[in-house]
């Protein structure tokens, strides 16, 4: 029983297994087959057939091809048209509006009017002219002096008229200076029994001095583009002073320059420029002691040679001559250098240099207007200066500038106190061989439009001969000036001047012995300025000078004003 239930549950498998293979086969399902073999792993390598033929060269011979051209010439018509180049503009900023005329005035304490007049052509590309009228007088008083009224006015026009390749230049100029020799003390004269009969009779006319001054001059030059042509310089002037004191002197100089670049440089000299120049300068002096005609001559060859792109020395003779009673020449080299060893930031300079110059009476009446104008004049002579120095540009708004010098200079002027005028208040030259020392700085900052500042200082050591001091010289001096400006609208300037104490020659009452006396102390004048623009063409401006009331003794018992306050206003037109 048991094996035929076996025997039909196997065949109803076997139907059943059939049929379902059956119709999987009919729907064509992927072979899922499964091989194992079970055995061990027998590689073997089937043998290989080997070309038995080794590799041959075939020696064949190549046939060379052989051309046979021509080029055929045929000219071809090209029709180019040029197209006219535009050249570049550059525009610049608008031009600033110019106006021909300004004038400035005012009134101060010790009633003093002020009052000048500028007047000048606008843009233009062949002349240039100009006018300037000034005016400034005080009749104030010193205490405890003479009267120390005075007037300065001053007539100037001057003129360019610009040809081609050539300035043309004029000039006229008119100055009158009217002062008092003021330089005594009335209270202690009144008790020399002496003097006191000369101080009862003395009037302001017996004190007036006048010097009128006429200038002219004319000039010519050329400014050509090309370097190879001449360039040349001529100047003529003529100056004439008349002082009060019968006193006249007439001046006539030439002054004149060629130059022009020449083929001359090598492997370090990249330019060289030759020049010649040539100046005449003649004196006719008139006093009551003396009449003189005295002239000085000079002629210079020189060469200024370029070396590399920063480097520029200048070597050249000054053949000078000087005429009086008697006729010197003296030979001074010049040579000088400008080294530019960082490009526009940092550059040193430095020469030698020497030459022979008239004391005038114009000069010395331009340092010391209380001078006895029947004066010794004379000569000044540097034997020899060697100068040297350094620019430093730390930026665009601060540099810096240094220079030191040393001098050899015969027959110095020095001024001293006349001792022939009853009251001692003018002053005449004494002259001396010295050697000078001059150590100078100057620090400069400018931030546009809006600030300025500069600050100096300089000192002085002087080795004298004979002299036992630098009579009315400090040794010391110091100024400082700024400038702010509050949009156009508002503007402060300050000015400040230093000088250490200077000394005066006297002399023992035996009048045989020179004695020193030191006429003051460090001096410090402050100066203050304000200026408000009402619009671009009207401005009120008032300055306070003097503000120590320090009164700065300049010259031996001439003592400078006070405090002065002065106020005004300007006009555009």
């Amino acid at each position: 029983m048991c094996k035929k239930n076996i025997l039909t549950r196997f065949g109803l498998t076997a139907v059943i297994m059939a049929t379902a293979v059956t119709a999987i086969y009919s729907q064509q399902p992927a072979r899922t087959d499964e091989v194992r073999v079970v055995a061990p792993f027998k590689p073997a390598v089937m043998d290989a057939t080997k070309i038995t033929e080794n590799p041959q060269t075939e020696d064949a011979a190549i046939a060379k091809p052989e051309f046979d051209y021509e080029i055929r010439h045929r000219i071809t018509d090209i029709h180019f048209e040029l197209e006219p180049i535009i050249p570049a503009r550059m525009h610049g900023e608008p031009l600033q509006r110019l106006l021909n005329g300004y004038i400035k005035g005012g009134i101060g304490t010790y009633s003093t009017p002020y009052l000048e007049l500028f007047y000048n052509s606008l843009r233009s590309d062949t002349y240039n002219m100009g006018l300037q009228l000034r005016h400034l007088s005080s009749s104030g008083i010193i205490d405890g002096y003479g009267y120390s009224g005075f007037s300065d006015n001053l007539a100037k026009l001057h003129g360019k008229r610009f040809i081609g390749n050539h300035t043309l230049e004029a000039g006229l100029q008119y100055e009158r200076n009217l002062l008092h020799r003021y330089g005594f003390q009335p209270n202690i004269i009144e008790q020399n029994p002496a003097l006191a009969p000369i101080l009862e009779n003395i009037t302001r006319e017996d004190l007036l001095q006048i010097f009128n001054q006429f200038n002219a001059h004319a000039a010519l030059g050329s400014h050509h583009g090309d370097s190879s042509k001449f360039i040349y310089q001529t100047r003529i002037e003529y100056h004439y002073m008349e002082a009060l004191k019968k006193a006249t002197e007439q001046n006539i100089r030439f002054s004149g320059m060629i130059g022009r670049n020449i083929n001359f440089s090598n492997r370090y000299v990249t330019n060289t420029f030759f020049k010649l120049e040539a100046d005449v300068d003649y004196f006719a002096a008139n006093t009551e002691i003396d009449t003189s005609n005295t002239a000085v001559v000079k002629v210079k060859p020189s060469a200024i040679f370029t070396i590399g792109r920063n480097f520029y020395l200048e070597a050249g003779l000054a053949i000078m001559a000087q005429s009086d009673t008697a006729s010197y020449g003296r030979l001074f080299p010049h040579l000088s250098f400008n080294a530019h060893l960082i490009e526009n930031l940092l550059i040193i300079h430095g020469g030698i240099s020497g030459g022979i110059s008239r004391h005038s009476l114009r000069g010395l009446v331009a340092q010391n207007p209380f001078i006895n104008t029947s004066t010794h004049l004379g000569f000044l002579t540097n034997r020899m200066e060697i100068s040297g120095g350094i620019k430093v540009a730390f930026s665009d708004n601060v540099s810096l500038n240094f220079s030191a010098s040393h001098a050899m200079l015969d027959n110095f002027a020095f001024f001293v106190s006349d001792t022939t005028a009853p009251f001692q208040n003018t002053f005449v030259t004494t002259f001396d061989n010295i050697n000078r020392l001059m150590v100078r700085g100057e620090l400069i900052t400018q931030f546009g439009r809006d600030f300025q500042a500069i600050i100096s200082a300089a000192l002085f050591d002087y080795n004298l001969t004979n002299q036992l001091r630098p009579w009315h010289l400090p040794t010391s001096e110091l100024t400082f000036s700024a400038r702010y400006n509050i949009r156009d609208r508002v503007i402060f300037t300050a000015d400040v001047f230093g000088r250490n104490a200077t000394y005066a020659r006297t002399f023992n009452p035996q009048g045989n012995q020179v004695v020193p006396v030191q006429l003051q102390n460090m001096h410090i004048d402050l100066n203050l300025g304000v200026e408000y623009r009402l619009n671009p063409l009207l401005s009120l401006f008032a300055n306070f000078s003097n503000l120590g009331n320090q009164r700065l003794e300049r010259w031996k018992n001439y003592p400078t004003q006070g405090f002065r306050f002065m106020a005004g206003a300007t006009l555009a037109f």
